[in-house]
């Protein structure tokens, strides 16, 4: 049986994300070597724990020698969700939840200059939705996270748009 790492396996796994194939094989009791590598007789194994179809057609997704990162293995979002997504998971990363705020015009830094206009209506329908919250300062309006929505965050970063409004705005509708 030949080694292969989680990144390599992630590829050969539709799908699947590297931590999941690591989080499933130490499950399964599993050694993973400090390299992150295991055996790839294995595969079948993640592959039903994770119920994803294993990719037998292509024994190496990734070639030897190229570079691989788990980014490459998630799907090309619309531009538009992207925004939103990157907006909302600065606003995490940076732990603007509660007592930690900063003015609404932060709010669209990092949008490209052709998305402001719709960064400002996304901004208005998060508060809408309460997953952003507002007060009124000295300095103008302050904005944060609600950490009691912390699901719907976490969908937000990732992508996925529930509220028919927000998929309207971006266009998904």
């Amino acid at each position: 049986m030949a080694v292969i790492d989680i990144f390599q396996a992630a590829a050969r796994l539709e799908g699947a994300h590297p931590f999941a194939v690591l989080t499933c094989l130490i499950a399964n009791n599993q050694t993973v070597e400090s390299s992150l590598q295991f055996d790839d007789g294995l595969l079948p194994l993640v592959a039903d724990w994770l119920d994803t179809r294993f990719k037998h057609a292509r024994p190496d997704a990734v070639p030897s020698g190229e570079t691989f990162r788990p980014k490459d293995l998630q799907p090309e979002l619309p531009e538009k969700v992207s925004a939103v997504a990157r907006i909302v998971r600065r606003f995490r990363n940076n732990g603007y939840f509660g007592g930690r705020h900063t003015a609404e015009v932060n709010f669209q830094s990092g949008v490209p200059g052709h998305l402001l206009g719709f960064a400002a209506d996304v901004r208005e329908r998060l508060l809408h939705l309460g997953i952003l919250e507002a007060k009124h300062t000295q300095n103008g309006r302050h904005v944060w996270l609600n950490e009691r929505r912390l699901a719907d965050i976490d969908n937000l970063t990732a992508g996925r748009i529930q509220d028919p409004q927000l998929k309207k705005l971006c266009d998904l509708e």
